[in-house]
């Protein structure tokens, strides 16, 4: 029987705003180590081998069939809506 892996652990991390600016960072063809420090310091300091890492396994998960959770969004106000009048 397999161990559970723990909740920090990579591959059970969920894409955020900060992943999703890194993959776009990369996409722009930023530096991906100062991306990391920027982005997703948190895990801690960069090295390139680590942001490339990283960047595989975040485009491996953008890669995967099936549905992604929607990110929440606030209702915007009655007069921004398209057709309503002032």
């Amino acid at each position: 029987m397999a161990a559970a892996k723990p909740a920090n652990h990579p591959a059970l991390r969920q894409l955020g705003g900060p992943q999703m600016a890194f993959v776009r960072s990369w996409a722009e063809g930023l530096d991906l180590a100062a991306s990391w420090n920027r982005y997703l310091y948190v895990d801690g300091a960069a090295d390139a081998r680590r942001a490339r890492g990283e960047l595989q396994r975040l485009l491996d998960q953008l890669r995967q069939p099936g549905p992604r959770p929607r990110p929440a969004r606030g209702r915007r106000p009655a007069a921004a809506r398209p057709g309503s009048h002032p």
